[in-house]
């Protein structure tokens, strides 16, 4: 089904034309802005009725079956919300959903609806799969054999691009870091869980293919406001510190970002933009930007191995404005600006060998705060077995998840929602036990019972993220 998935801004436009569904309608002769009624969830003349669309949607989509799934109209909004998040082309420009008589939205198409033709309806429900080069691509690229003696610099020379890529054959890389040992790389012992890491295992596998792509690098044409430093706040009680980051229906979070070149990291800090920031390389420049700019430090600086360099090196070249990490609404997103292309996960031990790649195109959906809260809620309530997973991990330039260990890759970045991490960590105060993944260590001392944090929890969950 998901191979019918239509993409949001066509099925819109022919829905809106259609009149099928009352307030749905044209605001302007160009059609290029429109309304949708947009109720919020606490409004005592709330039904069925307000949910159509979103309905609708969530049948065209996939996600809803009306013979089989129970109706969940609350899970239709948030759905249709994260698919126009998550998609270029169109922007909320003003917001009446607070409107006591007609509530709704005014939206923008910023691309005219002759850029989103009909046979633009298949599929973009996520990331294409993307499969390793074949034997002769590798050949005509000139790919050495692992073992075979040339110097770091004909290896490293030994790459391809063309239509599938930059492939960068990392054969010598991993068997001469396997020879010598951690010691040779200069930066500090890598933490995982609160304990030191095993030393890296021999990799079995020779060739480790860098992915990029020359394709240019598109602007999002999103239309954002300028972010205002915030000025310090008083410490005072923790829920209402809590509740500061999720003020007006909105999610605002410091991220902890951790930077780690085959296992060992290589610097450390506190993003306090609440919009996100650039993963980038440390002598690009993004001027005007709204994010922050968090900069891979020069691999030289913190490793001794010359080829994990070179290696890091070339990665770093085809970066350009790399890799976003972006707050919109309650989502966690990213986006690929550069030609080096990135992956994800949610855990650093993935059991799923599919790679997760983020988008070029559009924002891809890592993580909601809607979904964290919910299953932190089932934890509390036991009708989950494992606290909620909240770190995001990001590989450069290799496929990942893959079967090899995160550390085994060149350039890895963890991701921590200090938010998240906050409410996780209260759960232990809360009674909680058997929480995996809590490496922030943030020592709280004013602590809520059990039954008030889930209290507190679920207006949270009752938010309405739009």
């Amino acid at each position: 089904m998901s191979s019918q998935r239509p993409r949001i801004i066509p099925w819109l436009i022919t829905q809106i034309d259609s009149q099928r569904y009352p307030g749905l309608q044209w605001v302007n002769a160009e059609r290029t802005q429109f309304r949708i009624p947009w109720k919020h969830a606490l409004r005592q003349d709330l039904s069925l009725e307000d949910f159509k669309i979103f309905e609708a949607w969530a049948i065209a989509s996939g996600c809803y079956n009306p013979t089989t799934d129970k109706p969940d109209p609350a899970r239709w909004k948030r759905n249709f919300r994260s698919a126009l998040l998550t998609r270029e082309g169109i922007c909320m420009t003003q917001d009446f959903s607070s409107d006591s008589n007609e509530p709704h939205k005014i939206y923008q198409i910023t691309r005219g609806a002759n850029a989103f033709p009909a046979e633009q309806y298949a599929s973009s429900s996520g990331s294409p799969t993307l499969q390793p080069p074949d034997s002769n691509s590798q050949q005509a690229g000139g790919t050495m054999p692992p073992h075979a003696n040339v110097s770091a610099e004909s290896e490293l020379a030994g790459y391809c691009q063309g239509e599938d890529g930059l492939y960068l054959s990392l054969g010598d890389l991993h068997s001469t870091i396997d020879e010598i040992g951690s010691d040779a790389v200069s930066s500090p012992q890598v933490y995982v869980d609160g304990a030191v890491a095993a030393p890296n295992p021999v990799c079995s596998d020779a060739t480790h293919p860098v992915y990029s792509d020359a394709l240019p690098s598109a602007s999002s044409g999103i239309p954002v406001a300028v972010v205002q430093p915030q000025p310090a706040q008083e410490p005072g009680n923790l829920k209402q510190r809590i509740l500061t980051h999720f003020a007006n229906n909105a999610f605002e979070t410091d991220f902890e970002v951790k930077m780690f070149y085959r296992g060992n990291q290589v610097h450390k800090t506190t993003v306090k933009n609440p919009r996100g920031f650039y993963i980038t390389a440390g002598d690009q420049t993004i001027t005007g930007s709204y994010l922050e700019h968090v900069a891979l430090p020069q691999p030289a600086t913190c490793v001794t191995d010359q080829l994990l360099v070179k290696a890091v090196n070339m990665l770093l070249s085809k970066l350009e404005q790399g890799t976003l990490v972006e707050v919109r609404g309650g989502l966690i997103c990213a986006k690929r600006t550069g030609h080096c292309r990135s992956y994800w996960s949610m855990t650093d031990t993935p059991t799923t060998n599919v790679p997760n790649q983020i988008d070029k195109s559009d924002y891809s959906v890592l993580y909601s705060v809607h979904q964290f809260v919910t299953e932190l809620i089932e934890f509390l309530e036991h009708r989950r077995k494992e606290s909620p997973q909240y770190n995001i991990w990001i590989c450069l330039g290799e496929q990942w998840p893959d079967g090899v260990l995160w550390n085994k890759k060149c350039i890895m970045v963890q991701i921590t929602p200090v938010v998240m991490a906050l409410l996780h960590e209260m759960s232990y105060s809360a009674g909680a036990s058997s929480l995996i993944h809590s490496d922030v260590n943030l020592e709280i001392s004013d602590s809520m019972s059990g039954s008030d944090l889930l209290s507190f929890l679920k207006d949270i969950e009752m938010m309405d993220w739009s």
